[in-house]
């Protein structure tokens, strides 16, 4: 027998026995026809509407509690999807808050606004790249002009060998002075494709009112030939200022500074590359930004005293 039957088969045998245990008291007690049955009927009926109404507050009791289980379910659903949404709402006003702090720090620093949001903006479209190699390449450039801000606010930037950016930067961002060395580490500089540029972007500062100063270093007087004046000379055609001093010749307080090339721009950063010792010619080992003040003056200085030197 299908198992759902045997609830049905089991109401209607109690119900039978109910209606049948009614009939024998009214027969006993003698009623008449009429009564017995009624009673009967009534009783079996009675007894039929109480085992439904049972088993309806059974199923209720079931359905409730499936409905508790379930509410509890959805509530806690409910209550992990809203700690989810307050969540992800904290982390993105956090996020614009944090987005709209630093660029409320640009629009004050004194770099161009402009052009912070223009490298932001570009940096964004690159997301796209299918090329593994291009965003490699960008996110070490950022790095690199990262380590050079922080470098700046830190008063001192380090680059391992020639740099080939910081010099005509510096040389195009000059507004009053320029006082630059040239040691025998330059020899075979001012003939290099960096060297041109070089002496052009200086030619470019003169003509907006840059003054400039370059002063040749050499080890002994001797070395004052034809060819270094020559050197010195071909400056002077482009229209800056340019001396010749010799190391033995200085007078013993000159000789207390380190002589390296320097450059010292607008007497605010001074640009110094440190020469690697190998046998021959001697190649730059380094360079390095100093802002530092006292540094800065040092090396302005130390110029005007080899300056006073020159000839």
């Amino acid at each position: 027998m299908d198992n759902r039957a045997i609830p049905v088969v089991w109401k209607i045998t109690l119900t039978t026995v109910f209606g049948a245990f009614a009939y024998l008291i009214t027969n006993v007690t003698d009623q008449s026809q009429i009564w017995q049955i009624s009673i009967t009927v009534f009783i079996s009926g009675a007894a039929l509407i109480i085992q439904y109404l049972m088993d309806f507050e059974r199923r209720l009791g079931t359905v409730e509690a499936a409905l508790e289980r379930r509410l509890d379910t959805v509530e806690t659903s409910l209550s992990e999807h809203a700690q989810t949404v307050v969540d992800a709402l904290q982390t993105g006003f956090a996020q614009v808050n944090e987005a709209t702090r630093l660029f409320t720090l640009v629009e004050r620093s004194p770099a161009q606004t402009r052009s912070v949001t223009e490298l932001v903006r570009y940096v964004t479209q690159l997301e796209g790249s299918n090329h593994d190699i291009i965003q490699t390449f960008a996110d070490k450039e950022i790095k690199r002009l990262t380590d050079l801000i922080k470098g700046l606010k830190e008063h001192q930037v380090e680059y391992e060998g020639e740099d080939h950016d910081w010099l005509l930067t510096l040389t195009d961002s000059c507004a009053a002075t320029i006082d630059a060395t040239s040691t025998a580490i330059d020899y075979d500089f001012w003939s290099s494709e960096l060297g041109r540029r070089y002496l052009g972007a200086q030619h470019a500062a003169i003509e907006r009112g840059v003054h400039i100063r370059r002063l040749f270093i050499v080890s002994d007087t001797v070395e004052i030939d034809d060819q270094i004046k020559e050197l010195r000379r071909s400056h002077e055609a482009l229209g800056l200022e340019a001396k010749v001093v010799a190391i033995n010749a200085l007078p013993p307080s000159a000789r207390l500074g380190t002589m390296k090339d320097f450059i010292v721009f607008d007497q605010a950063v001074s640009y110094e590359v440190s020469p690697e010792v190998s046998p021959g010619q001697p190649v730059i080992a380094s360079t390095r930004l100093v802002l530092r003040d006292d540094l800065v003056a040092r090396r302005t200085r130390q110029f005007n005293e080899l300056w006073q030197s020159g000839v």
